[in-house]
């Protein structure tokens, strides 16, 4: 390290005990924790591979949005949303907080909240949680996902955020009264120096290249296969023709076990490379990590202005141009696909009408690719109309018909009774929240549960009455595709 290198240390050191001290002051003058920030000026940094070599013991989060926004959030400093069970409660009976609970505690904490930023930092350097929701915080945990409560969104001691061309790390505690900070202050050491480890520096979301073992490697055990998801279906038809039901998402799972513990920094690469124009996502707790790359945004609310997506309905992509373009045209004319997507436009234009001034919804859908899918989608934007954060938002959207079905409560109990294997986080809301109560979450698909060597996939099918199992089966493993090739070589 140069002297300059050194002195600049030092003086971000006395800038941040100089934070801890205040925080401490107030916390302990009004008897409620009081969290403080440093925002300083970084170099590109590779996400990527800073969760991935991260000690596994610590919480680490990772977002990339479609926009380009990347955040990286190391360490917890506070986690809202999960509650303790005593000892000898069943997990079943466990209450954790919703999305609306964990906006009025972290709005408390985040605006009495401790900010040192220079000039020029964009609005989002400070604190700002990130984390996610399990898709049915009703179903039991299963042990698969113990790693991820029903609710669980963290402030990172160490956020790394990159946005445009600026890249910028804010270190957060929190002084409680009566507590020493010289705890926090010291972890918050000890992961700044993580962060210079070498390897790490510079932008990198493309895919490791060295080494290759083909999937044939691994086991693949199905958690629901043909005759399971046959059965499935048929109910569910059952049940929508008697009206009980409009329509349901049903899920099915597999799980890939390799001979090597699956890399996690590799699937990401492989993820970020094959899908640019997708949300990418990672939470790891303890030695589990959740990921995957999703094309489907829930909401998003910066400035006031409301963005979210309807999207449902889909076919696969053709192998040449002329293939491709008679399955998109097929697509848009399909009356089944159409009822399907009408049906999530009308729920989103119920849950966000009465919060927004006014809701622009294009009368006919468009065509979102990906690599491997068209979907059906239907941009929806609009101005808020009073003092609501994105995880009100979140509330009253999640789960959208496009994942659930409808009516909702229906159809949540029909997949709650039905669906062999709980969902976990996967479907559920995944994002991150500012301290102004903004911020975005899309909806966890094209995801997998990692651990140790084996990977927990899943993907799901809107199902009608006039659905076909052995269709809808064929659509759902087309929709595992993208994690099963980012498995390969890792």
């Amino acid at each position: 390290m140069t002297i300059q290198a050194r002195t600049l240390d030092l003086r971000l050191d006395a800038r941040l005990h100089a934070l801890a001290r205040e925080a401490q002051r107030r916390a302990s003058a009004d008897g409620c924790p009081v969290a403080a920030s440093l925002v300083e000026p970084a170099p590109p940094l590779d996400p990527i591979a800073l969760f991935s070599r991260a000690p596994a013991g610590l919480a680490r989060a990772l977002w990339r949005g479609s926009d380009g926004l990347a955040l990286l959030g190391l360490g917890e400093a506070l986690a809202f949303g999960p509650a303790p069970c005593a000892e000898g409660v069943n997990q079943e009976h466990r209450r954790d907080a919703s999305p609306t609970e964990i906006a009025q505690a972290w709005s408390r904490l985040a605006g009495e909240a401790l900010v040192d930023a220079p000039a020029g930092s964009p609005m989002l350097a400070g604190p700002l949680l990130l984390g996610g929701f399990a898709f049915d915080p009703l179903r039991p945990i299963e042990p698969a996902w113990q790693r991820f409560p029903p609710a669980r969104l963290s402030l990172p001691r160490l956020l790394l955020l990159g946005e445009g061309n600026g890249w910028w790390l804010i270190s957060t505690l929190v002084a409680w009264p009566g507590r020493d900070p010289a705890g926090e202050l010291e972890e918050l050491r000890r992961l700044r120096a993580l962060v210079s480890t070498p390897g790490c520096s510079g932008l990198n979301f493309t895919p490791a290249t060295n080494g290759h073992h083909a999937l044939a490697e691994a086991a693949r055990r199905e958690l629901c296969g043909p005759e399971c998801w046959r059965a499935m279906v048929e109910r569910a038809i059952e049940t929508i023709r008697r009206g009980e039901l409009a329509k349901v998402v049903l899920a099915r799972a597999v799980e890939v076990i390799r001979q090597q513990p699956v890399s996690a920094e590799r699937v990401l690469r492989r993820l970020a490379a094959s899908y640019p124009g997708c949300t990418l996502f990672a939470f790891g707790h303890e030695d589990a990590v959740f990921l995957g790359a999703t094309p489907e945004r829930l909401i998003r609310l910066r400035g006031g202005r409301v963005e979210t997506m309807a999207l449902a309905g889909s076919i696969r992509r053709g192998a040449t141009a002329e293939e491709d373009a008679a399955l998109a045209r097929a697509l848009l004319a399909s009356g089944k696909d159409r009822q399907e997507h009408a049906v999530v436009v009308d729920e989103i234009r119920a849950a966000l009408a009465p919060l927004c001034r006014a809701l622009v919804i294009p009368e006919e859908p468009s065509l979102l690719s990906v690599r491997n899918v068209h979907h059906l989608a239907t941009p929806v934007t609009g101005e808020l109309a009073g003092d609501w954060t994105v995880l009100d938002l979140v509330e009253r959207l999640h789960p959208t018909p496009a994942v659930g079905g409808a009516p909702r409560a229906a159809a949540l109990a029909f997949i709650r009774a039905h669906e062999p294997t709980g969902r976990g986080w996967y479907a559920g809301p995944v994002g991150w929240v500012d301290r102004g109560g903004e911020g975005e979450f899309a909806v966890a698909l094209r995801s997998g549960l990692i651990h140790g060597r084996t990977a927990r996939l899943y993907a799901g099918c809107g199902i009608l009455t006039d659905s076909d199992p052995e269709a809808e089966y064929a659509e759902s493993e087309l929709k595992l595709q993208p994690l099963l090739r980012a498995l390969e070589g890792v």
